[in-house]
């Protein structure tokens, strides 16, 4: 059955760790290299110029990343630190961290029965793979602190719930509009060979401009191709999302019955797939 989370937040079993790199079988790093070599060849006609250029200076195709020296790596050139953390951290922790300019690094790496979609609780693919990366773009990387520091304003239930919503659309379930057309920019989609194609070439699903006001009213699925996607225009739309105050738009819909997320409405920006 699909479920739709309401308020999914970041999960509070996690915390900051030490990565036991011996650990790893062979048969997570074998996973690793399949999952690498799979999305990598995706990559090349489905995610920005940006994330390719982050891989290559991040190089960590043939093994499961070593978190500290890719952290290194990462820090020299935008000043941005990975920390390995068990599992899902708070809102508060997540919030901080991104604010401060440390990712958050899941140390685990999923399962053979979790290849082939989104895995509900991230892993280290999903997260050097699909986000880190992109920090190696500066514009990216402030785009994400601003937001983490908007996000730190959310309180209650609902507003945690809306902004959860703005991350999932533009941080983990986000394409970009590009000259070369659309391109994936959400990690969550890059992590997910089930989804990677499937978000910009199907018919089926929506493809909306970037509008705050939409996004923080619309529910999302977890653990489900998702039928609706939200298009920014280019790195700035990202940049002037995170560039007001989140709590006119918190209030505006506090107490507001989430909208589905396959609904189109009439003012929406819509996008058509690729090659259609």
């Amino acid at each position: 059955m699909n479920q739709i989370y309401t308020y999914p937040g970041f999960g509070s079993s996690g915390g900051t760790t030490v990565q036991d790199y011996a650990g790893y079988t062979e048969a997570e790093q074998g996973r690793w290299r399949t999952l690498f070599a799979q999305q990598a060849k995706l990559a090349e006609t489905h995610a920005t110029p940006e994330h390719l250029a982050g891989l290559d200076v991040l190089d960590t195709c043939e093994r499961i990343p070593d978190i500290a020296r890719t952290s290194e790596r990462l820090e020299a050139r935008t000043g941005w630190t990975l920390m390995p953390v068990t599992g899902l951290v708070s809102n508060d922790d997540f919030n901080a961290m991104l604010s401060s300019r440390v990712f958050p690094v899941t140390c685990r790496m999923r399962s053979a029965e979790e290849m082939d979609f989104y895995v509900a609780e991230p892993d280290i693919f999903h997260d050097c793979f699909g986000h880190v990366p992109m920090l190696c773009h500066k514009p990216y990387g402030d785009f994400l602190a601003s937001f983490a520091r908007q996000g730190a304003l959310a309180r209650s239930d609902g507003e945690a719930a809306m902004m959860a919503r703005l991350f999932w659309y533009t941080v983990d379930f986000g394409l970009i509009d590009t000259p070369r057309g659309l391109r994936i920019l959400g990690g969550g989609l890059l992590s997910s060979p089930g989804e990677t194609d499937y978000c910009l070439n199907d018919p089926r699903p929506l493809r909306v401009g970037l509008a705050p006001e939409r996004m923080v009213q619309t529910d999302f699925y977890v653990g489900h191709l998702q039928k609706i996607y939200f298009v920014a225009h280019s790195f700035a739309d990202l940049t002037a999302m995170t560039a007001g105050d989140f709590m006119p738009l918190y209030s505006r819909y506090a107490g507001c019955i989430p909208l589905p997320p396959g609904q189109a409405l009439p003012e929406d920006e819509l996008f058509e797939p690729r090659g259609y």
